[in-house]
């Protein structure tokens, strides 16, 4: 082989390689859908996470303090209750909620950057490419600021 084919190889095989990193660096799933492996991101909750029991279908989290879900568990179990939202430049897919006082939510960043969440006066920073879960604590109807946009409505009923 001449020095022509070695290097029409070579940045053939670079080429190649660039794009299944970017291919799998999404894991070929469309935005919004969760990876089939579980991420590494975990969040903080204000001193309470939740952790799940093993089960064949989505298990419950109890509360403990001092553990995490990952985010597959967390977007299994939530999204599965519809108690999930994404924010995509700070605006939440889904961004109307309607539930009692107590109840939790997940509330993930798509973004490259933190965003900064206020819920009446309860502020959240959500890590970039991370979650929070969030509790509903007074009933009420709010909007949730996200970076100074309004990014969701929640409908907060009494128990």
């Amino acid at each position: 082989m001449n020095k022509k084919n070695i290097l029409v190889l070579v940045g053939g095989g670079i080429i190649i390689l660039v794009i299944g990193i970017l291919i799998g660096s999404r894991n070929g799933a469309p935005r919004g859908v969760p990876p089939s492996e579980p991420a590494t991101i975990t969040t903080s909750t204000s001193g309470t996470a939740a952790t799940s029991a093993p089960s064949a279908k989505t298990a419950v989290p109890k509360t403990t303090t001092g553990t995490t879900l990952t985010r597959a568990e967390a977007y299994s179990y939530y999204s599965g209750k519809k108690l999930y939202t994404q924010l995509v430049d700070c605006v939440g897919y889904p961004s109307s909620f309607f539930f009692k006082v107590g109840t939790k939510f997940m509330v993930e960043n798509s973004a490259p950057l933190p965003a900064a969440l206020t819920i009446q006066s309860q502020s959240y920073i959500i890590p970039a490419k991370g979650f929070e879960i969030i509790t509903a604590s007074q009933s009420g109807v709010y909007n949730a600021i996200c970076n100074g946009k309004i990014a969701l409505r929640l409908q907060v009923s009494p128990n």
